[in-house]
């Protein structure tokens, strides 16, 4: 038979569960963009009013809400999270795939540049024990990723902090690509085209990523094979200069074909993704 103090510890852990539910599903809901009212939570979470302003008062003093006019809606960070997270999430297995791939490149001692992307933080984790490599990066994912490892000295370089983005770009940036070397980088891509050149959505981080490349000696670009025969806004280089692809078994393979036999492209394929 359980003790009083046993009873009591299991309901306050149940509270705590139930309140973190609330707190979770409250996020889901904020998520859409437009406000919503106390009572329209309380009716979904079935909890008083009460119950709903309190956790409102926890989301807001982590910052993942505001409160307004009995009425609450999500700030800028709750749709940053969320967006990170879905990122992550989409074909996770293939990026996992091809983070392992890049993973038996790294060898200890190596000076690594990493930039931010959802692949890239897939393969930090696959690295993180490598003894004694420094990882020089943009990505505050990967920074957060890496804080706590024993092997990798990590180096965030400085820069102007882009919204909705986990990343540093603009010329301070750029300026302190310049004090370093790299034996390897690792990239993203929002595209490749049939001819090998690499996108990217936004400027900023194309233009870090041209001077990443041009201060590696073997860049390689991981991106799932949904990136391939897509284009974005900047060119930031192509995968004919050095390195290579690194990408999941789904290619088609006629791109692959024109990639390796077409272009002289070194591709390394993830099988099992």
């Amino acid at each position: 038979m359980q003790t009083h103090s046993e009873v009591q510890k299991a309901s306050t852990e149940a509270c705590a569960v139930t309140a973190h539910g609330r707190l979770t599903r409250i996020r889901e809901i904020l998520s859409a963009g437009n406000p919503v009212s106390i009572k329209e939570l309380a009716v979904a979470l079935g909890v008083s009013d009460m119950t709903v302003r309190r956790d409102l008062d926890e989301l807001e003093r982590t910052g993942f809400a505001q409160r307004t006019h009995g009425a609450a809606i999500a700030t800028d960070r709750l749709y940053f999270e969320l967006n990170f997270y879905q990122r992550r999430q989409a074909r996770r297995n293939q990026k996992r795939a091809i983070a392992e791939v890049a993973a038996r490149l790294v060898q200890p001692g190596h000076r690594i540049f990493v930039d931010a992307g959802s692949t890239t933080l897939e393969l930090v984790f696959c690295i993180k024990d490598v003894p004694n490599i420094v990882v020089v990066t943009t990505s505050l994912a990967v920074a957060a990723a890496l804080q706590h490892s024993d092997s990798a000295e990590t180096i965030l370089l400085g820069g102007t902090l882009q919204p909705g983005r986990p990343d540093l770009g603009g010329g301070l940036t750029e300026d302190m690509l310049d004090m370093f070397s790299a034996d390897l980088s690792f990239q993203g891509a929002d595209g490749i085209d049939l001819d090998g050149w690499i996108y990217n959505e936004n400027v900023a981080s194309a233009r870090v990523g041209k001077k990443m490349r041009e201060k590696t000696n073997q860049p390689y670009i991981l991106a799932d094979s949904t990136k391939i025969d897509r284009t974005a806004l900047m060119k930031f280089g192509n995968i004919r200069e050095g390195g290579g692809l690194i990408t999941d078994d789904e290619i088609d393979p006629k791109h692959l074909l024109r990639f390796t036999d077409g272009l002289g492209i070194d591709v390394k394929v993830a099988k099992g993704s």
